[in-house]
């Protein structure tokens, strides 16, 4: 397999998971509190990325993680990924998406 085969197909791998992710913010979010769905999600993909670095030989929080440009842009995406899990709890997931696939033409 090529590697422009390979990324490819983790690319469609990735966007499968975040359409799965977003559907379950979508079911789960009539039962439970967002913040209990984020911190789930969250802790999810910590268990993830430290199992990835760990099979990879690089530690699971390099100290070039805790400074202070890093912890600034983490506050950033902390708030984007609040809001944007809001608009998928309040606004059709199709609408979501289609802002979500166009926010790299804004930028």
């Amino acid at each position: 397999m090529t590697p422009n085969r390979r990324g490819a197909l983790w690319m469609i791998a990735s966007m499968a998971g975040f359409a799965l992710e977003d559907c379950g913010i979508k079911l789960l979010a009539p039962q439970m509190a967002l913040g209990m769905i984020l911190i789930g999600e969250g802790l999810l993909g910590l268990v993830w990325f430290a199992l990835a670095a760990r099979r990879t030989g690089r530690p699971p929080l390099p100290l070039a993680a805790v400074s202070g440009n890093l912890l600034v842009r983490s506050g950033f995406e902390l708030t984007g990924r609040l809001f944007y899990a809001l608009a998928v709890v309040f606004a059709p997931i199709s609408t979501v998406s289609a802002i979500l696939q166009a926010t790299p033409l804004v930028v």
